[in-house]
Parts: structure tokens; sequence; C-alpha cells
């Protein structure tokens, strides 16, 4: 126990750097990908997520004042069929994923011909996306991006190029973009040194206690159990304790005996409760609520509905309309010009569940007198079906 406790002291002194001074880490978008995206439990399950409810959101393709109509070609390329190999959904989880990983995500229109209507949209992994241009000047333009693919680089011009990032105070950084995880990657860290310790607590802690014959009277108990019957009293144990099937049951033994559990020490204990500070931690990096994310302790929201509400209202719609700006601006607008036509996207907010307002949200907003006047010139009867539709407790 001893040099179990000494390991587990000084993984805790790693998670916090004990007696070392705070220093900056860049951190690269191999180690985002591997340690954060792959590793962490944490980390998958908020990009994850986020990624997925910013791509099925509901988006609508308008044409002028109208909503596109279903056999219109450019309808047909947004919505049904991406590229050959993913659709709109797919795509956009990638590109969302992509965003929240390394803080740049990018789109490859291309055509058949040059300076023809797109006919495949193609979202790239960032981390394979570079530049070679030599401008020092912050207002000159990227002219080509390099893509590697599969050892065979493809050099795609400017004007096919979609780019979405988010600003990198950082000007010394050749990297554009900049990840909501860099910010937090200390934390990711500490949360990648908590799951090893809990690792090595469930390997390492060995057996939860010792049965030991229990003394009727002075030193008895201390001459044990002979060799012999101690393989018994071991199998005759293990049958009784183990199994998930026996969990939280009772048995009854014949013989006295005393059992001594060996539990978890206090250092040990707060190894494990780490986790709710680091989850919250990168939430906050995301701007979304701990709450949808196993966070049981979290008071900042009264309820469940609240905490999905300002999901989308602080993240999933913000995400979005950074999106619909520089796809309207770099591939809607383009079509337009070719086609002389006026597509733009919607978000369709009637659309989406948990913004809608229940009778009971829209009854509560009334004025006091209007609505104890509604239940007033009820009959009885209504004034029941009313209560029962609102889920109102309150007495009419």
């Amino acid at each position: 126990m001893d040099v179990f406790k000494l390991n587990s002291n000084n993984i805790t002194n790693s998670l916090w750097g004990i007696g070392t001074d705070f220093k900056y880490k860049k951190v690269t978008n191999d180690e985002i990908v591997k340690k954060g995206y792959l590793s962490n439990e944490l980390v998958y399950s908020v990009t994850s997520s986020l990624a997925k409810s910013c791509a099925t959101l509901p988006i609508t393709l308008m044409n002028g004042d109208n909503p596109a109509n279903d056999t219109d070609p450019i309808y047909k390329f947004f919505y049904d069929d991406w590229n050959k190999k993913m659709g709109k959904i797919e795509s956009l989880e990638a590109l969302y994923l992509n965003l929240f990983l390394h803080g740049k995500a990018y789109i490859w229109e291309t055509s058949e011909f040059a300076s023809l209507i797109p006919t495949e949209q193609w979202v790239l992994p960032s981390q394979q996306v570079t530049t070679r241009d030599n401008n020092n000047s912050y207002f000159d333009e990227t002219p080509y991006y390099y893509f590697m693919d599969n050892g065979v680089t493809v050099k795609i011009p400017k004007d096919e190029m979609i780019v979405f990032k988010y600003y990198n105070p950082d000007i010394l950084s050749t990297e554009e973009g900049l990840s909501p995880l860099q910010s937090v990657w200390n934390t990711v860290e500490a949360s990648n040194n908590r799951a090893i310790a809990e690792g090595a607590m469930l390997k390492n802690r060995g057996i939860s206690g010792f049965i030991s014959p229990k003394a009727t009277s002075g030193n008895a108990g201390a001459i044990g159990f002979s060799n012999g019957v101690i393989e018994l009293v071991r199998k005759a144990f293990s049958g009784l304790t183990g199994g998930a099937e026996k969990f939280n049951k009772v048995e009854v033994i014949e013989q006295a005996a005393d059992f001594t559990q060996l539990g978890l020490d206090a250092n040990d204990l707060k190894i494990i409760e780490m986790q709710l500070p680091q989850l919250r931690s990168i939430c906050r990096a995301l701007n979304v609520p701990s709450m949808l994310f196993g966070d049981y302790e979290s008071n900042t929201f009264a309820n469940y509905k609240e905490a999905r509400k300002s999901m989308y209202t602080e993240a999933i719609i913000p995400q979005s309309k950074m999106f619909i700006n520089q796809y309207e601006k770099k591939l809607l607008n383009k079509i337009n010009n070719l086609t002389g036509q006026r597509y733009w996207l919607k978000i369709a907010i009637e659309e989406i569940e948990a913004l809608n307002k229940t009778p009971l949200d829209l009854f509560k907003e009334l004025p006091n007198n209007i609505s104890a006047a509604l239940l007033t010139d009820l009959t009885p009867e209504e004034r029941k079906q009313l209560i029962l539709t609102l889920g109102l407790n309150g007495k009419g």
C-alpha cells in the first residue's frame, strides 16, 4: 500500500504541476486529435455532440423570398449529396468538428470546368491543409492551399476554397485559426492524467478486505485460520460475494468472522473528484452548459430544458451563423452571379424544439389580469381541461 500511495501522489503532482511556474504551451494539430479527441472522453463527448447538433440544425435554402424548390439543382446540391461519398449532415459534422478541434475548417468546391457552378464540395481534414506563400503583409491573400492526399499534394486556388476560422490574436503564430481547446489544454492533459491515475488505482488496488476468525474472548482471534481452512474460506467467500447478480444482496454465514475493508484514502478520492471541474472547464471553452454532459452538481440552470435552450442560443446558432456567413459569401454569391438567382440560407428557428414555447410558457407571459379573466370565464370543466393541458398545479 505504501508503494501505491507514493505513485498516487506522484500522479497528483503531475496533474497540477506543484512547484513549477505556469508556462504557455502551443498545441499541435496532432496533439489535439490524438491526446484530445481520440484519448479524452470529455473532449470527445463535448465536441462531437456540439458538432452533431450544429450539423443537424434546420437550415432552409432560400431563393429570394421563398424556399428553394426540391427540383432546383442548387437545392439538390446543398441538401442531397455534397459529394460522391458524403451528404450534407455528415459533411457539416466533419466541418464543425474540424473547427472546434483546430480553430479552422475548409470546404473545397469543385466543378467540371473552371468558372462553372460547383458540382461537389468536400470538407478537408484541417491538419492536412497548408499554405506555402511567403507573404508577410496582413492584407495579402493566400493564393493557393495545399492538401496532402495520401502522399500526393493537391494544389487548390483560393477561389475554390471556403475557409472558416476563429481569429487568432497570437500574431507570432504561423497557424491560422485558434483552437478553443488551446486555452484549456492544461486541463485536457490533467484530465488524461486523472484517467491514468484511476486506471492505476483499479489495477493496483487489489483485494477489498480481509476475513479473520472472530475472537470470542481475549486474543483467541489472533490465532487465525489454519492453512487447510484458509483456502476453503477463500472459495466460500468468493462464491458468496462474486458476480454482478449478487450486488447489494445480504448473505448469512454460520460461523462468526470479522471483515476488514480496505477503502480508498482521501487523496485517491480527490483524484476521482477532479473530473467535474475539468468537464466544466472544457464546456466553458466551447460555451456549452456542463449540465448537458453529466455535471450533476450544476446549478447554473433550473432544469434541463433551460440548459438545452442555452446551448442553442449561445453555441449552436452562433456557430451556424458563422458557417452561413462564409458559405453565402464564398459560394452562394458566386452561384447567384452565374445564375441570376438570389440564394441564401435561413435558420428555421420555428423548427427547433428546444426554443419553441409551450402552452404553459405562453400562459405565464400573459398579464395576471388577463390570465385570471380567462380562468374565471371558463366553465369548471373547461378550466380543468386548460389546467391539464398547461400543466398548471395552482388553483383555478
